[in-house]
């Protein structure tokens, strides 16, 4: 990114170039936290945001590849026959001269003329081998090519709005699985995330999507957003009282402004509600700041402290919401 004011409004090419780096560094990044940045990059209104996406990506080029070894003609086949033959024969032929006590040297002849033979192979040998010498080898892969972003795509079919954001998501759902099973997994996903869309509707809340074990919904109202989070915890800890079992989750919870596309939601604003509930602990809801100053005197909240959540370059201050009765 170029070195310019970081609250000058970001462009499109800039927008363009962050998200080619992005997608180039996929590998480094995962397919969650990738995600998330392409997410906060179509979303990002300044040259200050875009920058922060992709401050920690390694852009070193990759290791030159060591040079190649030059094949010796001795490395040929065909040449090492060659030369075993003649040596074999001509060792035959030196063994034939020396037992019939001939004084004349009469195997100088074939010996001579196999050799030129000989040397004339080595030479067409190595001819080959240098004419050949990358055929057969993989080529390095490219980079399959990015498609340009259009300008259309950040067009009349995307919105803002202020909402309020809320993740979920259960805890440790790969242990569970592996101790209960895929099907009885199934089960427990469908009763939770049915449980979930009952919380969401009877507080005003719209699920948004929900992918493996996380669910993401919004609010209009951070007091409906956490009165949601407080029946969900609740619900679940009366279905452990009443049947010894239920998924522990956690709940982050974040306000602001996000882009709207198709009915899902992108931005700054979900990816620190995601944050946000990675830091919570299980069966706990944590809030930001932002969240928190909008409750009234009915929510009990303890000082959660400043977090540096995973890919924001400062910190934020949580708040936890008492939920037991």
């Amino acid at each position: 990114m170029p070195n310019s004011a970081p609250d000058r409004p970001a462009s499109h090419e800039e927008r363009v170039r962050t998200i080619d780096v992005l997608r180039t560094a996929g590998a480094q990044l995962g397919l969650e936290e990738l995600d998330i940045r392409l997410n906060a990059a179509v979303a990002a209104k300044t040259a200050g945001e875009l920058a922060v996406l992709v401050w920690d990506i390694n852009e070193t080029p990759a290791p030159l590849p060591a040079p190649k070894r030059k094949r010796s003609v001795w490395q040929n086949m065909a040449f090492r026959l060659h030369a075993a033959a003649y040596g074999l024969t001509n060792s035959l032929l030196v063994g034939t001269w020396a037992l019939t006590g001939e004084g004349f040297f009469w195997p100088f002849f074939p010996i001579a003329g196999w050799g030129i033979g000989l040397g004339m192979h080595a030479v067409t040998v190595h001819s080959w081998q240098q004419k050949h010498a990358n055929k057969g080898e993989p080529k390095p892969r490219a980079l399959a090519p990015v498609a340009p972003v259009p300008p259309a795509a950040f067009g009349p079919s995307v919105t803002q709005r202020s909402v309020v954001a809320m993740f979920t998501d259960i805890v440790d759902s790969t242990r569970l699985t592996a101790v209960i099973g895929d099907a009885d997994w199934v089960r427990v996903r469908t009763r939770c995330r049915d449980m979930l869309h009952e919380c969401y509707a009877a507080h005003h809340g719209i699920a948004v999507n929900s992918q493996g074990d996380g669910f993401l919904a919004r609010f209009a109202s951070p007091v409906e957003a956490v009165r949601c989070g407080v029946e969900i915890q609740r619900r679940l800890e009366q279905q452990r009282m009443q049947t010894g079992f239920a998924p522990a989750v956690r709940v982050g919870i974040h306000a602001g402004d996000v882009v709207e596309d198709g009915g899902d939601i992108l931005g700054t604003v979900v990816n620190v509600a995601a944050r946000v509930m990675s830091e919570a602990k299980p069966g706990e809801i944590l809030t930001t700041e932002t969240v928190a100053d909008r409750l009234d005197d009915r929510f009990e909240l303890e000082d959660g402290g400043l977090r540096m959540l995973k890919g924001l370059n400062r910190p934020w201050h949580v708040l936890s919401v008492a939920w037991v009765t």
